[in-house]
């Protein structure tokens, strides 16, 4: 498994899959809404977390 497939970036993205089951489609335009380009300004981000996802963000 490459590198970047950690179990903190797996555990990340597995939040993300959380919240598209609960929002469904909604949850993609909220999240470009939130901020897409920067993901230290997308609450979406901050939920699945920062350091999992390997954002340099301060929470």
């Amino acid at each position: 498994m490459p590198d970047y497939v950690d179990s903190p970036t797996l555990r990340h993205e597995r939040k993300h899959v959380k919240q598209w089951e609960k929002r469904g489609v909604k949850f993609a335009l909220d999240y470009f809404r939130e901020g897409a380009i920067d993901a230290c300004e997308n609450k979406y981000e901050e939920q699945a977390g920062y350091v999992d996802g390997g954002y340099p963000c301060v929470p």
